[in-house]
């Protein structure tokens, strides 16, 4: 008769994580599958309208400030004008002034002086949506 030694199964110091390695695999798979339909929505058919006034801001007003020897001019709109008739002049435009968005654009050797009263014009007539336009650096 031949003798086996039998080993009593002592308790291991290890986690095993297999299970849970697998569990976190199973997840990792059906994440995969689902994201792709959740970015693509729900197929519908949208029901047809008549055509309605678009949201889209409107074409912001332009004023530029050139430096031309030592003197500034001020354009609107591509038009010479002086900053005391600025606001006039944007609401000879047709439009409200306060709800159309304005752009100043000032050459760089453009008198700040001038620049500010510009602003301060704007601000002065009720002009609050106004965007100064300026050209990235490289650096």
């Amino acid at each position: 008769m031949i003798r086996r030694h039998r080993t009593i199964a002592k308790p291991m110091a290890q986690i095993n994580v297999t299970s849970l390695l697998d569990i976190t695999f199973v997840l990792l798979i059906a994440f995969m599958i689902v994201a792709p339909a959740l970015r693509h929505g729900i197929d519908i058919e949208l029901p047809t309208v008549r055509k309605a006034p678009s949201l889209a801001p409107e074409k912001p007003i332009s004023i530029i400030v050139k430096s031309d020897l030592g003197s500034e001019t001020v354009y609107l709109e591509g038009q010479p004008v002086e900053v005391a008739d600025l606001v006039r002049a944007i609401s000879r435009l047709g439009a409200d002034p306060t709800a159309r968005p304005v752009t100043l654009e000032g050459d760089r050797r453009a008198n700040w002086e001038t620049m500010a009263k510009v602003f301060a014009e704007l601000r002065d007539g009720g002009i609050t949506n106004i965007g100064i336009i300026t050209t990235v650096s490289e650096s």
